[in-house]
């Protein structure tokens, strides 16, 4: 029996978990690989990173610049997610997160407190994007976050990555996605954590194929005054979300499209978030503020 094969790294904001159904030197070999991988995605689109290639295009706001073909994709891919969602997960949120004080990486140091009045982000619209020739035009004072849409896309290049060899697993801080089942043709089993008690699963979920991810906020948060700001931009206020879910998990085909959607029920609140992931074909879990669970019709977990 093969004996599957891991690697833990800090990456992204968050912990990279990935597993290989594989013992062999091969799946050795493409799990060393992914600590320069994950380094070189954030070296391009974090924007954390003064030198990176988003804050570069971030600085150049109003004035065209030249892409490469992978942050033109990663942009492509959050402007049309914000098609998707009618503007609620929209990469034109920065200035918002850095008014509600989230300016550096979690990890790195307490958030500082509010600064500016928030105000409805940019619409997403008047972002300028040549796919063809590689180029953008940000409009004046206005700067992307790609952290609604990246970590996903990053997830499901990996599972494909790794999954052309054998079965696997990544998770990236609660987006996992699986190449296929196991390599005995078993599902994989995915804990969704309890929220009032992370280390123990609020339930488990048997993952054949696709992706599942949980957004909330319940671990980006901090305290400013006697208030509590979390990083759940909604876009129609430049505010943390208020909402009544705590935490908001969905299962999709890619992580891509489950991350996304996550955030969208997330913002929308419990009974419209759930209304919205059925008319889309998805399944949901929430966990609400009072600590009640609430589920799609089609939502299969043990519990």
């Amino acid at each position: 029996m093969k004996r599957m094969q891991t690697l833990e790294h800090r990456a992204l904001g968050c912990r990279v978990f990935v597993g290989i159904d594989d013992d062999g030197p091969r799946g050795r070999a493409l799990l060393a690989e992914i600590p320069e991988l994950l380094g070189h995605h954030e070296a391009r689109a974090s924007r954390f990173l003064p030198e990176s290639e988003l804050s570069q295009l971030n600085a150049r706001a109003g004035h065209p610049t030249a892409l490469s073909r992978e942050l033109c994709s990663d942009v492509a891919a959050a402007l049309a997610a914000a098609e998707w969602t009618g503007g609620l997960v929209t990469p034109t949120v920065l200035s918002a997160l850095e008014r509600a004080g989230y300016t550096q990486s979690f990890g790195g140091g307490p958030a500082p407190a509010p600064g500016t009045p928030a105000v409805p982000a940019p619409d997403h619209r008047g972002v300028e994007l040549d796919v063809l020739h590689c180029r953008a035009r940000l409009p004046e004072a206005v700067r992307l976050d790609l952290a609604g849409t990246l970590k996903g896309r990053i997830v499901d290049q990996l599972a494909a990555r790794l999954g052309a060899h054998a079965p696997c697993l990544v998770d990236a801080g609660g987006d996992i996605r699986v190449s296929g089942p196991r390599a005995d043709g078993s599902a994989w089993s995915v804990g969704i954590s309890d929220p009032s008690r992370p280390d123990d699963a609020l339930c488990q979920i048997d993952l054949r194929r696709g992706a599942v991810a949980t957004s909330g906020r319940d671990h980006r948060r901090w305290k400013t005054g006697d208030r509590w700001h979390h990083h759940l931009i909604d876009p129609r206020t430049g505010e943390p979300a208020a909402t009544d879910v705590l935490t908001a998990t969905v299962v999709a085909p890619s992580a891509a499209r489950a991350d996304v959607a996550a955030k969208v029920v997330f913002l929308l609140g419990c009974s419209a978030g759930l209304d919205w992931a059925e008319l889309q074909g998805l399944e949901a879990l929430v966990v609400r503020a009072d600590g009640e669970c609430v589920t799609t019709s089609g939502f299969e977990a043990t519990w």
